[in-house]
């Protein structure tokens, strides 16, 4: 097997509802010379037995010993992953067939450029449009981690979605993962590194982003504002990021009460209240094309799994 190109790194832990999806999603990429990396943080809902079951040579897996969360489980996966270039890919999402052909495109023709994500629409658990991310695509509106208006009502953050980043492996082995951090550990390590590095995103939405999880709760979304103080407090207050960092710690403040709409409205949308039917607007149609080749994608597995 060729050297891989790009290595697809996807954490694991109790996704077995959507794990067939996002992986069938990598096989059915248009770019070809990768290989896929999971790591699984010690599941019980039969997700590290499916993912056993995979024959494919481009597919290697881990697990870990007990469950170590997220942040470890990653930098578990990149040091794993032998690409020249780190995929992230979240275990309950979707890529868009095109996704990684099109990120990997933009980091050849922009060598200055580490990091660089999409857009994205954000769907609930049966794939019910919520709502289309278009982030902005230079590093100077990505740095800006907190304005006012709407951004601040969502508290402070980096509009470059971890879960469908790509980026140059030195980039990730420089900047890993605080394995101390178990919520928003992507705004920790985007603001730790946003002094010396380049972001960029691609502003065509190419990933589904799943509201499922622990990232989907009220509770944990409060716990990230925890985290986030912290991240803030050690490396936020430095010269260019005094003022956004006073503006994000204001924000932070009134996070939990914009939480607890969001999961609302999440739910008023999940209950189909006011939708049409599936496909009904340009970009549910578009969702519907990307899945219809993401099922189309053969997964190699063993007999009886």
């Amino acid at each position: 097997m060729q050297q891989p190109k790009v290595s697809v790194v996807m954490p694991v832990y109790n996704t077995r509802p959507y794990l067939e999806e996002a992986i069938a999603s990598i096989f059915a990429q248009t770019y070809r010379n990768w290989e896929l990396v999971i790591v699984d943080d010690f599941s019980t809902d039969g997700s590290w037995e499916y993912v056993c079951g995979i024959r494919d040579p481009r597919v290697r897996v881990a697990r870990n010993e007990r469950n170590m969360r997220n942040s470890y489980t990653l930098n578990r996966g990149i040091a794993l992953a032998t690409g020249e270039y780190i995929a992230k890919m979240d275990a309950d999402d979707v890529s868009f067939p095109e996704r990684i052909e099109r990120q990997m495109e933009y980091l050849r023709e922009h060598p200055e450029v580490d990091a660089v994500g999409c857009g994205l629409y954000r769907v609930d658990r049966d794939l019910k449009l919520i709502t289309v991310n278009i982030p902005p695509a230079a590093h100077r509106d990505i740095v800006r981690f907190i304005a006012p208006g709407r951004k601040f009502v969502f508290g402070p953050s980096f509009p470059i979605t971890d879960g469908c980043l790509v980026a140059r492996r030195s980039w990730f082995l420089r900047w890993q993962y605080d394995p101390a951090i178990p919520y928003a550990q992507d705004f920790d390590q985007n603001l730790r590194s946003h002094y010396d590095s380049v972001f960029a995103n691609l502003q065509e939405p190419l990933y589904l982003y799943r509201r499922v999880g622990v990232t989907s709760s009220w509770l944990s979304q409060t716990k990230a504002v925890w985290y986030k103080l912290g991240s803030l407090s050690l490396y936020g207050f430095k010269k260019g990021t005094v003022g956004l960092s006073l503006l994000a710690l204001v924000s932070l403040a009134l996070r939990p009460f914009f939480s607890l709409l969001t999961s609302v409205y999440v739910a008023c949308v999940r209950s189909g209240a006011g939708r049409q039917s599936w496909g009904a607007s340009p970009e549910e149609g578009r969702i519907a094309g990307a899945m219809a080749a993401v099922r189309r994608a053969v997964v190699p597995m063993a007999k009886g799994c």
